[in-house]
């Protein structure tokens, strides 16, 4: 068994998961079947893609504060 998991970040899994829904639904309504499998995977792709950029933006945001917090706490009077 593999122990290893592929985790994604919190944006990641839910806007994979909403744009594989909402995917899902646009499909259906406009190639019955066939369109809501291409849409899910389309949208959810796309979602995923969307939700790794937000992780990453969130933690170079995050990081920065850290970096500059520290930064401030240590200016020697």
């Amino acid at each position: 068994m593999n122990k290893e998991q592929n985790e994604g970040g919190f944006f990641e899994n839910i806007l994979m998961l909403l744009g594989g829904i909402s995917g899902a639904i646009f499909g259906y309504n406009h190639g019955e079947f066939i369109g809501l499998i291409i849409g899910a995977l389309i949208l959810g792709a796309i979602g995923q893609f969307v939700g790794q950029l937000a992780d990453t933006i969130f933690k170079l945001i995050f990081i920065v504060a850290i970096i500059l917090l520290n930064n401030t706490i240590r200016i020697p009077v």
